[in-house]
Parts: C-alpha cells; sequence; structure tokens
C-alpha cells in the first residue's frame, strides 16, 4: 500500500511538470505572420473593364507592390493604413497569447489541485489502512481472549457442577443419615467365665441388647459374634466376623425398639494364642484378656445395600488383685460374673455404616 501511494506521488509530480513544460513552450514559440491585403493595392483589371475603356486613352502603368515598412497615407484620413493594421495584429496576437497563456496555467493548476487531491486521498486511504490493520489486530487479539473467557467459563461451569454435584451429594447423605435407622449394641455378662483345662477353651454366656436409635425400621436384622483376645489380631477378628453375617430375613426393629438376646455363648480358644503372647501367671497356667466381637446386619429403604453395627466389647477380672491387673489367669477354674467387668474394646470404637 505505501509502495502504490509513492508511485502515485511521482507519477503526480511528472505530469505537473509536464504541463509546466508545455505551458512555457507555448509562450515561446511566435506566432507566424499572417499575409494581408494592403488597402492601396492597385485594382486588378478585369475583362469587362477593359472593354468599356475608351480605345484612345492611355494605359496606366501598374503600382509597384506594397512592402512591409512602406508607409502610405490615405488622402481622406490623413493616417498610415499599414501601421494600424500591423498593430490591430499584434493585438490580437497578444491577446490570444495571453489567454493561451492563462488557459496552460488554470491547466496547471487544476492539475496541481487534483494531484493534492489524489495525495490526500492516499493519505487518507493509508491512514485507513493503518487504521484497519489495528482494528484487525484488536479483533484479533479480542477473539483470543473471548475464546480464553469462554474456555475459563466452561473450567468453571464444569468445577461448578462438579462442585454442585459433590453437594447435593453430601446433602442427600445428610438427609439420609439423618432419617434412617441406627442400631447400637449392649453387652452384659450373665454367667460365670470357666476355663476347661481339657479342651484349652473359656467359656461365658452373654446377654446383647440391639436397639434401634434412627427413625425409619430396620428390616432383616441379624447378629453374629465369636470370641477372641486382645492382640494384634482383633480388629482383623472384627471384619472377618463381619463377612460371616448371613444375608437372610432376620428380625424388624421399629425406632426406639429394642431386641433383646439372652445366653448367647462365647467361646474363647487358648490355641488362637501365640507362645508369645502366653505369659505365664505363676501358677503353672498364662495370662488372658478375653474379647467378644461381632457385627448387626440390617436394611433399610433409604439404600440398596445393607447396613451394619460392628461392635467389640472387652471383659475384665476386677477381684481378686493380682501382679497382673485386670487379666484372667488360665489357672483359674471360675470366675462369677459378679466379679466381670464390660468395656468396649480397641479404644472404644463401636463402627456403624
Amino acid at each position: 500500500m505505501v509502495a502504490n501511494v509513492s508511485r502515485a506521488r511521482r507519477g503526480g509530480a511528472y505530469a505537473a511538470l509536464g504541463i509546466a513544460v508545455a505551458a512555457l513552450s507555448a509562450v515561446a514559440t511566435p506566432a507566424e505572420e499572417t499575409p494581408h491585403k494592403s488597402a492601396d493595392a492597385p485594382p486588378v483589371q478585369t475583362q469587362a473593364s477593359a472593354h468599356h475603356e475608351p480605345s484612345g486613352a492611355p494605359t496606366p502603368k501598374p503600382a509597384p507592390p506594397f512592402k512591409s515598412g512602406d508607409q502610405k497615407t490615405t488622402p481622406a484620413s490623413g493616417h498610415n493604413t499599414s501601421t494600424d493594421q500591423w498593430r490591430v495584429t499584434d493585438i490580437v496576437q497578444a491577446v490570444s497569447a495571453f489567454f493561451s497563456m492563462v488557459a496552460t496555467v488554470a491547466l496547471a493548476i487544476f492539475a496541481w489541485r487534483q494531484i493534492k487531491i489524489y495525495q490526500r486521498q492516499t493519505r487518507v486511504m493509508d491512514l485507513t489502512f493503518k487504521t484497519s490493520a489495528r482494528a484487525a489486530r484488536a479483533a484479533s487479539k479480542s477473539a483470543e481472549a473471548a475464546e480464553k473467557a469462554v474456555a475459563k467459563s466452561d473450567e468453571i461451569l464444569i468445577h461448578a457442577r462438579v462442585s454442585s454435584a459433590e453437594a447435593n451429594k453430601i446433602s442427600r447423605e445428610a438427609i439420609v443419615a439423618a432419617n434412617r435407622p441406627w442400631l447400637s449394641v449392649e453387652l452384659a455378662i450373665q454367667h460365670p467365665l470357666r476355663v476347661d483345662h481339657a479342651q484349652q477353651i473359656a467359656v461365658t454366656h452373654a446377654f446383647i441388647v440391639i436397639k434401634n436409635i434412627g427413625k425409619a425400621p430396620a428390616r432383616s436384622v441379624r447378629i453374629s459374634w465369636m470370641g477372641c483376645f486382645v492382640n494384634n489380631q482383633g480388629p482383623k477378628q472384627v471384619e472377618a466376623i463381619t463377612s460371616l453375617v448371613a444375608p437372610s430375613p432376620g428380625a424388624a426393629l421399629f425406632p426406639d425398639q429394642d431386641l433383646r438376646m439372652g445366653a448367647m455363648g462365647c467361646i474363647f480358644r487358648f490355641s488362637e494364642l501365640g507362645e508369645s503372647e502366653r505369659h505365664p501367671d505363676g501358677a503353672g497356667g498364662f495370662v488372658f484378656l478375653p474379647v467378644i466381637v461381632g457385627a448387626i446386619r440390617y436394611e433399610s429403604d433409604f439404600s440398596t445395600t445393607p447396613h451394619f453395627t460392628e461392635f467389640a466389647f472387652q471383659l475384665s477380672r476386677i477381684e481378686p488383685p493380682n501382679a497382673f491387673g485386670m487379666a484372667f489367669l488360665s489357672s483359674t477354674d471360675e470366675v462369677p460374673p459378679n466379679l466381670i467387668i464390660v468395656q468396649r474394646a480397641f479404644a472404644g470404637n463401636e463402627l456403624a455404616t
């Protein structure tokens, strides 16, 4: 675009120069002399006039030709006829040359004005082109910014949808948790703990109470339990007993209703204790701390998956005091229930899902 404007300016300058040269040539070139007939030229004799002249009159001699610069004065006016004619011719030629020069100058001015107008137009076009280029760059940047804004808004929208879904999930879980059934477990020992030295076991009977502390009925309530010892295998026994609860039809528990299950036998097998876990009691036996673990399985109308309440209760001996604190001695044959206390095992956790 800039190259086209430069070529246009050079062409306009060359045209103006050519017009000026033509005008100067027209003014400097002299006009050709135009021959004029003299008013005093002798009349041409025609054949008719020759016939009317008398035969006896003498024939007049022809006048010499009129030369430029000769002066002849007419008898009537007393003026120089040839000089006046040349003055008129010079005036006409001068006026004609003047108007030719004026026309040439006017044409040159007009051409110069046209060149200026064209130059202004080219400058305007150049400015318009630059403005359009800047506008195009600005539009491109705006488009890029818009694309980034759209991508950012899409990302924000995705995050908002995910957050909304998570919020809805949390809200739904909170509503379900506030209105579903929840089963709790309580355990008491009603029979003495007896040691069978022949079979290397300890046996007792527990009394279990299951209560619905939730706001909805619990269906198909089932329970399973077993005896173990306080060692590293205790929590794993809880997980194992949870998988052993049969998904068969069971009892139904309504809110604030309890289910009492008495004389639940619990067997503690000494074979589950390793040699490193059998600490001597000083009487030919060893010390042990029994634990009753179990799980309750039930269903509700709020979920298609079953719910579980896992529990673990540790049995401890109160009396008589010994060097091992509240542990039981395998050398003892029997401990009455009034000397046995029950407390939640494994840091007091009662797991419910």
